[in-house]
């Protein structure tokens, strides 16, 4: 198994390809000036409140909680266009393999979010009414309402948040308030 230096952690932590973390033999000095030996072992994770695998890094008396996933694709990912964020390509936050990591934009990876039915997006959901209040169409938010028909986004929150009576001819509401799904 390949094993590679983490960055900004040289001889004292490494990484695999397939997400494991390890620390290194080396020798510590203790409270009272003594030197002892520090084996190394393999690394616990444990899982971030988002639910990615994340592990604690010591070095000089301080420590930090990285992400495994970025550690992986600092370690044997090229990010030539030096793009910000770490991608699961699968969408599963537990694979850390590097072969399921890609380097991505903010925008791509939360459009890959809702692409894979990650996270819903932003917003109510809002419907489109006809005059007797008869549900047409459901959408996810007034930008995907805005996407869909043409109707100004900002004209149907007007109308949505009860500041006027119509938008493109049509009634809106959130289904959040009570309205039926029945199309």
């Amino acid at each position: 198994m390949l094993w590679r230096a983490i960055t900004g952690y040289e001889g004292y932590y490494e990484v695999s390809m397939t997400g494991r973390i390890r620390s290194l033999d080396r020798i510590v000095i203790d409270k009272r000036g003594g030197k002892r030996i520090l084996r190394g072992h393999e690394m616990k994770l444990t899982r971030s409140a988002e639910g990615y695998l994340v592990v604690n890094l010591h070095k000089c008396g301080r420590s930090e909680v990285v992400g495994v996933h970025v550690i992986v694709a600092t370690a044997f990912l090229p990010n030539p266009d030096n793009l910000p964020m770490v991608n699961h390509i699968d969408g599963v936050k537990e694979h850390n393999d590097v072969g399921n990591l890609e380097w991505a934009t903010y925008s791509y990876n939360n459009f890959h979010a809702l692409r894979k039915n990650l996270r819903r997006p932003r917003g109510n959901e809002i419907a489109q009414l006809l005059e007797d209040g008869e549900i047409i169409e459901v959408y996810d938010s007034a930008a995907d309402a805005e996407r869909r028909t043409g109707i100004n986004a900002g004209a149907i929150l007007q109308c949505v948040n009860h500041r006027s009576f119509s938008a493109g001819g049509f009634a809106w509401g959130k289904l959040s308030e009570g309205l039926s799904t029945i199309l």
